[in-house]
């Protein structure tokens, strides 16, 4: 499993730095939304059903006062902290955040969220930027799943790490990989970035019959080329943390 997660997280990264270079010169399309909206929230002890309770009243509250964008939620179910829930609308236009603020401000939601605050324990606050160009991603109602991985460059290897992530996406393209990735910049905080990997069911989580590994010592010629380049990258990285959300749609805002 540890094997097939870094391979599809070297794709996912793998798309981020290519495309650009290796495109036609074109007519640009027409710019999309790219800013998601990120709150993570820790519970106090003791307090996961009085909030949950509270969360449902409030999302419905953002929808019935006329918010005009939705809110999806999920929880961990693999990593080292499961306390806390993740709340995310978007993607969006940065000039959109303040039509936002000034809704909040003018529809009383503070005064809906002191309902819900007694029972957290603490939030964070950040913007995700989704690189759309560079991410393999299909949107589907069916993801239930979601491995996110964030990982922080080493300083100094940005070359060494665009060097194989070229070669990797171009292998990942011939033989066409099918497990999609979302590259997003985190706004806020460290200096991270974030791979995020959607699955229908645990059972994707197993990946391709054969693995990336294999298909990259094929294209490369010999298994020690492909261990190579996989050097190459993850020696790019100091550090990486990866967690498995679920879909929360109860605490979503509803449709």
């Amino acid at each position: 499993m540890q094997k097939h997660r870094r391979a599809v997280v070297a794709l996912g990264l793998a798309a981020l730095f290519l495309g650009a270079t290796c495109l036609p010169a074109v007519a640009a399309d027409p710019p999309k939304p790219s800013v998601v909206d990120t709150w993570m929230v820790w519970v106090k002890d003791g307090h996961v059903a009085p909030f949950e309770a509270a969360m449902k009243v409030y999302v419905a509250w953002r929808k019935a006062a006329g918010e005009g964008r939705a809110w999806f939620a999920y929880t961990p179910v693999a990593g080292n902290d499961l306390t806390h829930y993740v709340f995310r609308a978007g993607p969006h236009f940065w000039k959109d955040f303040d039509a936002t603020t000034e809704w909040e401000r003018k529809s009383g939601e503070a005064i809906q969220w002191e309902k819900v605050a007694p029972h957290v324990a603490r939030m964070e606050h950040y913007f995700h930027d989704i690189d759309a160009e560079h991410s393999l991603w299909t949107d589907s109602e069916e993801y239930r799943l979601f491995g996110v991985t964030t990982l922080r460059l080493r300083p100094g290897s940005s070359g060494t790490m665009l060097d194989a992530l070229t070669r990797v996406k171009k292998v990942a393209a011939e033989k066409k990989w099918p497990i999609g990735w979302s590259f997003q910049w985190i706004v806020g905080g460290l200096d991270d970035v974030l791979v995020v990997n959607p699955y229908r069911n645990y059972a994707e989580m197993a990946g391709p019959d054969t693995p990336f590994s294999k298909i990259l010592a094929e294209a490369l010629g010999s298994e020690e080329a492909g261990k190579d380049l996989t050097k190459q990258l993850w020696s790019s990285f100091e550090a990486g943390h990866y967690t498995i959300y679920s879909s929360r749609p109860d605490l979503s805002t509803p449709r």
